[in-house]
This record gives C-alpha cells, sequence and structure tokens, in this order.
C-alpha cells in the first residue's frame, strides 16, 4: 500500500493530526493530554504521512527549530514512515532557514535519530514521564543502501538493484517516465553504466519527445570520457540545447554518491560511486527533493568544460 507525505494545514488537518497524536501519546504511551496539547500547534509546520484508508503517521517543527510529535500508528511501523517523516521535517527546517534542527529523543530510540545524523547534548531527563535525550542535527544522514532499504520506502515504488547493467536499465525507466527535466551527478559519468545503450536512448526520447525537456548534468572530471566515446557525451553535443554538462568546483569534489532525479519526484541513487549496488524510486518527493536541492549547490559554482566542447567524439 502507497504511502505519500505532504505538508499538512493545521486548521483543515487538525482533527486527522489530533486523532493520530492521541492514540499513539496519550493512549499507547500515557502522556497526560494536557502536556501533548501545548498550545503550540497553529505555529508550527505539520506533516502527515496518508494511504488510500487514511492517515498514519505526522511529525511537527517547531520555529525554533525543534522536531517532535512524530507518530505513526502502530500498524504501520517498520515500515520506515518515521524516517521519512523526520527527513521531510528536516528538508523544511532548511528551507526555512534553520540551520541546527533539535529534538527530545526517547532513549529507546536513540540510534534512529544517530543514523540521520543528530547527535546527543546535555544529560538525558524526564519528559511526560518518559525518559528523553536532547540531540541536535550535527551532520549528513548516513545514506547507505541498508539504511535506505530500511527506511521503509514504498515496496511498489522501491527498485534496489546490483551491477552495472541493472544500475542502467533502472535509471533508464526512471528517465523513460520523466516529463519535464532531468538531473545526473556522476562523478565520471561512468562508462558503464551511463554510456550502455538502454539509458542514451531513453534519455534521447526524452527530451526528443518534449519541448520543455532538460536534461543537467554534474561531473568531476572529463578526463575519462575524452580518452574513450561516450555515447551519452555525443547525444549531448548532437542536442546541445537539451543538454548541460559541468564541471562541479574543485573544492566541492567531495560528494561520494551518484543520483539521478526526474522531475523533482523520482530518484535513482548509488550511495557509494564506486559500487553498483542502490535504489531507485519512481515516487519519492522528499527524498527526491533533498537530492535535487544537493544538485542545485554543486551547481552554484559549477562551470563548463572546454575540453568537452571542443572533443569530437
Amino acid at each position: 500500500m502507497s504511502v505519500v507525505i505532504r505538508r499538512a494545514n493545521w486548521p483543515a488537518d487538525r482533527e486527522a493530526l489530533r486523532l493520530l497524536r492521541t492514540q499513539v501519546f496519550v493512549v499507547e504511551q500515557g502522556v497526560p493530554e494536557a502536556l501533548e496539547w501545548d498550545g503550540e500547534d497553529e505555529n508550527c509546520l505539520h506533516f502527515l504521512a496518508e494511504t488510500e484508508n487514511g492517515p498514519v503517521g505526522c511529525a511537527r517543527l517547531m520555529p525554533s527549530g525543534q522536531i517532535g510529535r512524530m507518530a505513526v500508528l502502530a500498524s504501520e511501523r517498520k515500515n520506515g514512515l518515521g524516517s521519512r517523516l523526520l527527513v521531510a521535517a528536516m528538508d523544511a527546517a532548511k528551507r526555512e532557514g534553520i540551520s541546527e534542527p533539535y529534538l527530545h529523543a526517547q532513549v529507546q530510540v536513540l540510534p534512529f535519530y544517530e543514523r540521520h545524523g543528530f547527535t546527543a547534548h546535555g544529560d538525558r531527563f524526564m519528559e511526560a514521564g518518559i525518559e528523553h535525550q536532547s540531540m541536535r542535527l550535527t551532520s549528513e544522514p548516513t545514506e547507505g543502501i541498508d539504511t535506505l532499504l530500511s527506511a521503509g520506502l514504498n515496496g511498489r515504488n522501491l527498485a534496489p538493484f546490483e551491477g552495472e547493467e541493472a544500475a542502467a536499465t533502472t535509471a533508464a525507466e526512471l528517465c523513460a517516465a520523466a516529463q519535464r527535466h532531468i538531473v545526473i551527478y556522476s562523478q565520471l559519468l561512468d562508462q558503464e553504466i551511463f554510456a550502455r545503450e538502454c539509458l542514451v536512448a531513453a534519455l534521447s526520447e526524452f527530451v526528443r519527445g518534449n519541448a520543455r525537456a532538460h536534461v543537467d548534468i554534474l561531473i568531476h572530471s572529463s578526463a575519462k570520457i575524452r580518452a574513450r566515446s561516450h555515447e551519452l557525451v555525443a547525444l549531448a553535443q548532437r542536442l546541445s540545447s537539451k543538454f548541460t554538462i559541468r564541471l562541479v568546483g574543485e573544492d566541492e569534489r567531495n560528494e561520494h554518491r551518484s543520483f539521478v532525479v526526474a522531475d523533482g519526484e523520482g530518484y535513482w541513487l548509488l550511495p557509494d560511486c564506486q559500487q553498483a549496488t542502490g535504489i531507485a524510486c519512481a515516487y519519492d518527493p522528499v527524498q527526491a527533493q533533498h537530492l535535487a536541492e544537493r544538485f542545485a549547490e554543486l551547481s552554484r559554482r559549477a562551470k563548463r568544460d572546454p575540453d568537452l566542447r571542443t572533443l569530437r567524439i
């Protein structure tokens, strides 16, 4: 069953949020209602996880940067909704200009928050009769394959892959469904994946079939591309109005992942660009936007490669 994470509207979604939090915090955990309903909700950003059967999870972000009120119904736990809700709140904090979000974590779930980049600060304390630990976001989330798979991305959309051929085929499927914009980040635009016929054909059909379609590509070096023929680069040269290939700034070449984002909604990801093992998801706007924002950051100081402009492939 698919799950959608969306930004909630407190006045419109108040009842759904109240039912979720009452069930999880008041009924299951015994939190007094007077503590749960603290009068802050009207000033917060809220997030709601929904299936076709209704709301199943929620979270909120306070103006101070505190993430909290993360609740998932018992029937939906162990499916990664907590990760998706937390990432949604973290991304919202970033967009709001909050540099260091924080939270009060129940001590039994400290490893969960640590995997998402949070670090414990100060002594443990009691809150609503439950032992808690204050934590701050101090690093990037751990995004290895095991972590991403355990995040419970929608099983119908999730596509784990292993090997260069499977990586290329999966990326081609994602690109074939795109309508507007594709971004590709790859240190060396690996020939074994990005020059494969299936992926080049999918990108060719994408840009030829959509008047406003465009593909933006960021790389670290064109040395290997210049050393061998590369069908994707050849396509980009033939259709130069549809493709942009740029070099990431030398002082920003510390990104170890390779990824593709399609229309800001679906993504393909190698957590380690040295290994052709990864996952793709046809529809996960939260994770796709997270990667797209990283691409935008790296694009700010990226430059065209003069060696590629003069290259004849």
